[in-house]
């Protein structure tokens, strides 16, 4: 119950220790992922989550912990149903990261024909209006099981797109487990190691040549007489990424949705075709 004193206490007691513990030089709260909040009527008199959870953050915690931390800085999470746009400005926070896991991962963050993106970029735009805004992007949750995504067209898009909006902070959320004994082929993360690289590679330089950042993958990883046709191989499949049909949007979703869209009897044979020339160039 964030209007009881008692808890409260509790909470900066615990948060306390964990600042001491680590060292910390920024503090960023949110709340759970699973939504379990207090019902009493203080805590329902204020229809907007963001604005309660908000003016508690800024108002009662950081004033708190500023006594005891005085160069401490501070951070939030639009998420769930805190990712609502309050409707006041939010203070005290060096930026709010804005999770971007209502957007198309397919096509242009600012493409008037998807509609999930206007209604995201519509959000984003509110928020910004109320805060320094950073972004937590999901673009490796994408499905469930994990598949292979060409998405790096979409990913240049995106880093263009937080820069122009001034994101003070961009980060994604991706699968870093690497369990014990495993084989390099039974590691999930692998799958999306070019697509990573090229998260970061963007994520550094906006404006970087995307077709010469996979010439270079290619060269690197296949050898310069398989990279030729391991760059059309690659190629193909990032241009059916973009230009599919679906709109793939939140997370853990199965990948059937979209693969009905990537892959026709013609790709799947040039991909074999290039895949077999570069095995046998290398």
């Amino acid at each position: 119950c964030w209007s009881n004193p008692e808890f409260t206490k509790q909470v900066l007691d615990s948060i306390s220790q964990t600042i001491r513990k680590e060292n910390l030089e920024i503090l960023n709260l949110f709340p759970a992922d699973i939504t379990i909040r207090c019902e009493c009527e203080k805590c329902s008199a204020n229809s907007s989550r963001t604005d309660f959870w908000y003016n508690y953050y800024s108002k009662t915690l950081i004033p708190a912990l500023k006594k005891e931390f005085p160069k401490l800085k501070f951070a939030g999470i639009a998420y769930q149903e805190y990712r609502t746009p309050p409707s006041q400005p939010v203070t005290a926070l060096e930026y709010v990261e804005y999770c971007h896991y209502n957007r198309c991962y397919a096509h242009k963050l600012n493409d008037p024909k998807c509609q999930v993106n206007v209604r995201s970029m519509a959000e984003i735009k509110k928020w910004k209006e109320k805060a320094a805004i950073g972004i937590y992007g999901y673009e490796f949750d994408i499905f469930k099981p994990t598949a292979f995504i060409a998405n790096w067209n979409a990913t240049a898009d995106a880093m263009r797109t937080y820069r122009d909006l001034n994101a003070v902070r961009v980060k994604t959320e991706m699968i870093v487990y690497y369990g014990k004994n495993l084989k390099r082929h039974e590691l999930a993360p692998q799958i999306h190691r070019l697509a990573n690289w090229m998260w970061a590679q963007l994520s550094w330089n906006p404006d970087a040549d995307v077709n010469a950042l996979l010439k270079e993958w290619c060269g690197k990883v296949y050898g310069a007489k398989a990279a030729p046709f391991m760059f059309k191989y690659f190629s193909e499949l990032a241009n059916a990424w973009q230009n599919q049909k679906a709109h793939p949007t939140y997370f853990y979703r199965n990948p059937g949705g979209s693969a009905q869209y990537i892959f026709n009897a013609k790709r799947i044979k040039d991909c074999r075709k290039w895949m077999d020339q570069a095995l046998k160039a290398a």
